[in-house]
């Protein structure tokens, strides 16, 4: 019981934090700069996931690396105990000091000198931060929204369905290291380790491959490409443990699965913020915790998924689930009436860089 309050109130705390700290990185960011930087964010969360499990493996190793309550529970206080500087930096966060803010005050400084003062500045994107996309007079059949605003419902949609369906697998491939392939505690965070450091390196992958064309489109159909080799590799891990290979490939294999499928975050987060109003950044923001909150939903059904049908079943519906979730972006990408503002974002940035000395 005291576990369950615990564990749920600090998902609280993480849902409510998520929500804002996105809103205000994304409002700090001009458009152009967005893609680079949530690619940094993400590789210093991969980072941060990486010293975790090497901090516990530390633990367990000097614990007698068994997987006991009380070995557990000194790993887990640990944890929390480095979490409480995060929490104390929150403090000193303001949106006083975001872009949007600041453009706002000095947009207001402008019209009080000179009301009929024009402010154009592509490049930092002073008219798209300051007010929703403009609606396309060509509007999607779907939903009868228009086209930019269709463009965040669905990378949003797709965020939310692979989260749905990761939810039904990820909490029980620890059950099935120890388990299923009778790997102690030590082993488990040493993938746990080298899984992060593979999302560093496939999320750099990502950023240089999309930034070839530089426009929504490539950032979309990498995202695309990624996760169905993601999904790939899962059911290659299954059809190895069926087929009683060695510990070592499946490890390799769920380790590749993870570095690949979870790489390309950054790309649509960026694509979802380039396309929203930042008076609707902190809601879109707040679709993170919902869809880390639905995982405790997705997750019982994984378990009586286990139970009943086996983990082989519950690993090969989970990727299957996956493989359903990029049917929004796919059609992102494949279809015509989408246009591309951020090529015309990239053009404008780089013609000013040629005119500079």
């Amino acid at each position: 019981a005291w576990l369950t309050f615990a564990v749920s109130t600090w998902g609280m705390v993480w849902g409510i934090a998520n929500t804002s700290i996105m809103a205000l990185f994304a409002d700090s960011l001009p458009t152009s700069h967005r893609t680079i930087y949530f690619t940094r964010r993400k590789i210093l969360i991969s980072l941060g996931n990486a010293t975790g499990p090497v901090v516990a493996l530390i633990q367990f190793y000097f614990l007698g690396d068994n997987w006991t309550v009380r070995d557990c529970a000194v790993v887990f206080a640990w944890g929390q105990a480095v979490a409480v500087p995060g929490l104390v930096l929150l403090w000193f966060l303001s949106d006083d000091q975001t872009l949007v803010a600041r453009l706002n005050e000095e947009r207001s400084n402008e019209q009080a000198v000179e009301p009929l003062l024009s402010v154009q500045d592509d490049n930092l994107d002073r008219v798209a931060e300051q007010q929703p996309p403009p609606n396309n007079s060509n509007n999607s059949l779907c939903l009868n929204l228009s086209n930019q605003r269709l463009i965040p419902v669905l990378v949003a949609s797709a965020d939310m369905m692979a989260g749905l369906s990761a939810g039904t697998a990820i909490c029980y491939f620890p059950i099935f290291f120890s388990d299923n392939l009778g790997i102690g505690p030590v082993v488990v965070q040493l993938l746990y380790f080298a899984s992060p450091m593979g999302i560093v390196f496939f999320t750099l992958l990502a950023e240089k491959l999309a930034k070839i064309k530089g426009t929504m489109h490539s950032r979309i159909e990498i995202s695309i490409i990624f996760k169905w080799i993601g999904v790939t590799l899962m059911y290659l891990m299954v059809f190895c443990y069926e087929k009683n290979m060695s510990r070592t490939v499946i490890c390799v294999v769920y380790v590749m699965r993870t570095a690949i499928i979870n790489a390309t975050g950054a790309l649509t987060k960026s694509v979802l913020m380039d396309n929203v109003p930042s008076n609707e950044r902190g809601k879109w923001s707040a679709l993170e915790s919902v869809n880390q909150f639905s995982w405790s939903g997705s997750a019982a059904v994984g378990g009586f998924m286990v139970q009943y049908l086996g983990v082989s079943f519950n690993f090969c519906t989970a990727a299957t689930l996956q493989l359903i979730a990029t049917l929004p972006l796919v059609y992102l990408c494949t279809s015509s009436r989408f246009r591309e503002p951020e090529a015309e974002t990239d053009q404008v940035a780089d013609e000013e860089d040629e005119e500079s000395p």
